[in-house]
């Protein structure tokens, strides 16, 4: 959420940092920090989409909205603690892109369930978006009904995982 919001305004990571490391060292040129300072923001641009983000946890919800203020995208970001499958999606099109639990946050039967109603609210309710969701393993894309068209294999420290690509988001800045 907070990397979209960014990538989507053009904001260079960090560019809201007060303190480096770099600015103690004695060969650190003020001038020159500020010169590449005054590049970065001059580049911001402004967005006319909304990013939209659920969980059905509050904390991570409000841990979201710390970040997204720190980030200064809050103009863009609009947050709401809900399931994914009780979300009401706008009309129209974009992305969506989704991280459910997997692996050991679930058990296999939970996660089957959780799966094939995140597949049926892509499938019913969210024609005309494209989407990436990761899943832990091969067997849950099915549970998905097939809703994602193109899937490569990733892997993470922890789990296989699938990561299904249908069209990037930087297509959309």
């Amino acid at each position: 959420m907070i990397e979209a919001g960014m990538i989507a305004k053009n904001i260079a990571p960090n560019v809201h940092r007060e303190d480096f490391a770099f600015k103690h060292w004695k060969n650190y040129e003020k001038k020159t920090h500020d010169k590449a300072w005054l590049v970065c923001r001059g580049n911001e641009r402004k967005y006319e989409g909304t990013l939209f983000g659920s969980d059905i946890h509050r904390g991570s919800i409000q841990l979201t909205r710390d970040h997204v203020t720190n980030a200064k995208i809050d103009d863009l970001v609009r947050l709401k603690c809900i399931s994914f499958e009780d979300r009401t999606i706008p009309d129209g099109n974009g992305v969506i892109i989704t991280n459910p639990p997997y692996g050991e946050r679930l058990r296999e039967r939970d996660t089957h369930e959780l799966y094939q109603r995140i597949g049926n609210k892509l499938k019913f309710d969210c024609s005309g978006y494209d989407g990436n969701s990761t899943l832990s393993d091969f067997p849950l894309l099915v549970r998905m009904d097939g809703t994602v068209q193109n899937f490569s294999l990733k892997k993470n420290l922890t789990a296989n995982i699938v990561l299904h690509v249908i069209q990037e988001l930087m297509h959309y800045l």
